[in-house]
């Protein structure tokens, strides 16, 4: 199991007051700011594919394994916990414009739900704006890799069908906020792979839901 870093550390230090911009240049942050938009489009491809009722559910499993890729350790927990490791598992929050909760399931739990969705056709969209935070720099890890995080704000479009092709729930609009998970690689061993930038998805939040009209 992969070992990462910390996914609550962006949420800790806005709330405390102690957020530290990183020291990157200009090129470095907008570089590392594209790849993490790339990943959220990847994400939203992917999703499409495993709502939407013309694939087979063999296809699915097939582009569910491709979502965990995207996340860090693929969503799921580990244990022993180290040191500004993220130890997980990723939670995916869902709501409904129609009765306002959110809950909170497992990236596997939520994959899951939404390939077997009881409606005869499903479409995901998102827009294609994306607002990015700045990149903050949350320490070394136990393996004395450099750690960030940032976040990205994204609207995300459902609509369910049934049979007769008129909406059988509620479209909606919702404003989700992921965070995403940097880390700078600093190996003495390998030095082929010191310096490398590794990105990846963390959890997954709800900012508001709202009908779609």
């Amino acid at each position: 199991m992969r070992n990462f870093f910390i996914a609550l550390f962006l949420t800790t230090c806005l709330v405390n007051g102690n957020c530290q911009i990183a020291d990157l240049s200009n090129s470095e942050s907008q570089a590392l700011k594209m790849r993490a938009v790339q990943k959220i489009k990847d994400l939203q491809k992917k999703l499409e594919i495993i709502a939407s009722k013309k694939f087979s559910y063999d296809q699915k499993l097939v582009y569910s394994d491709g979502v965990k890729e995207l996340f860090i350790n693929r969503g799921e927990a580990v244990s022993p916990c180290k040191r500004r490791q993220f130890c997980g598992p990723v939670i995916m929050q869902v709501s409904s414009s129609v009765n306002k909760k959110v809950y909170r399931r497992k990236l596997s739990d939520y994959l899951f739900k939404l390939a077997n969705l009881p409606y005869s056709n499903v479409e995901i969209t998102s827009a294609n704006t994306f607002n990015v935070s700045e990149i903050y720099a949350s320490g070394v890890d136990a393996d004395g890799d450099s750690l960030f995080t940032a976040h990205v704000d994204f609207q995300q479009m459902f609509r369910a069908f049934g049979s007769n092709g008129e909406y059988q729930a509620q479209p909606d609009i919702t404003s989700k906020k992921v965070e995403i998970l940097f880390k700078k690689k600093s190996s003495p061993i390998d030095v082929s792979y010191n310096g490398r930038w590794i990105v990846y998805l963390g959890n997954i939040s709800i900012n508001h839901t709202e009908p779609f009209r």
